[in-house]
């Protein structure tokens, strides 16, 4: 590689902090250990985050039909795999993960995502309804919690098409 350095990169890097420099080296490293630029590394990430979005719908499936059903198993694992995949999509169009709170993804949704506001919506309703399921003694029974599992579950199985789709128009690799 040739060894050139313009005024303008000098400069960047004469009036840098400490931490922006440390962040430069750290990627030069991550980049030469790894063979991958970072926006790979990014893809790859995606990748990995949505593949963990799939496993945990799996999941929310399987707990839907097992035998006796179990709901509120079905509402929280069906709810993690639309964050997964909302996470996801939040971090590839941010160009990290500054965002992955609960209650503060769902506002970060990008404005071009299809129906960006329904899902928002969906996200949102969908942890309360987790919360619920995993913080609180009632209903006792699991039916109680079926109508809003099953919900959740179709939720999370229309946003996974969707979301893939998003991503690789936007020049994710998946």
């Amino acid at each position: 590689m040739p060894r050139r350095a313009s005024a303008k990169d000098l400069l960047h890097v004469a009036e840098s902090r400490a931490e922006k420099l440390a962040a430069y080296r750290a990627g030069v490293s991550l980049e030469f250990r790894t063979g991958y630029s970072i926006d790979e590394l990014r893809s790859i990430a995606c990748r990995d985050r949505m593949l963990l979005a799939s496993r945990t719908l799996k999941c929310a499936q399987w707990a839907l039909t097992h035998n006796p059903p179990l709901y509120r198993l079905a509402l929280g694992r069906a709810y993690y795999s639309m964050y997964h995949m909302m996470r996801t999509v939040v971090f590839f169009m941010n160009g990290g993960d500054d965002h992955q709170e609960h209650r503060e993804l769902p506002k970060h949704l990008p404005h071009d995502f299809p129906n960006s506001t329904l899902w928002e919506n969906a996200l949102k309703n969908a942890r309360l309804e987790r919360n619920h399921a995993d913080y609180e003694a009632y209903p006792r029974n699991e039916k109680g919690f079926k109508p809003t599992a099953e919900k959740i579950v179709q939720n999370a199985r229309d946003l996974m098409p969707i979301a893939r789709r998003y991503l690789m128009q936007k020049g994710c690799n998946l």
